[in-house]
């Protein structure tokens, strides 16, 4: 991995998706390891990550039992 990429959303979550593959991680670990490696605030980056990912680290958050659980329907 650079020491830097360029800081633009594509760009962003390709490297999230990229890193998460490479080191068989969580969505959550690989966005933590990219902004320390990069010197980025964590709490800066919530514009640069898609919803989608948003989505599935919220989830990851929830069977982490980080974040309450959302009703779902059981299937």
């Amino acid at each position: 991995m650079g020491a830097a990429f360029k800081l633009d959303k594509k760009n962003f979550n390709k490297q999230i998706e990229e890193y998460r593959q490479k080191n068989n991680c969580k969505y959550i670990e690989a966005i933590l390891c990219l902004c320390e490696l990069n010197q980025i605030e964590p709490e800066s980056i919530g514009k640069l990550i898609s919803k989608s990912i948003k989505e599935k680290v919220d989830f990851e958050g929830q069977q982490l039992n980080l974040r309450p659980k959302k009703n779902s329907l059981p299937l």
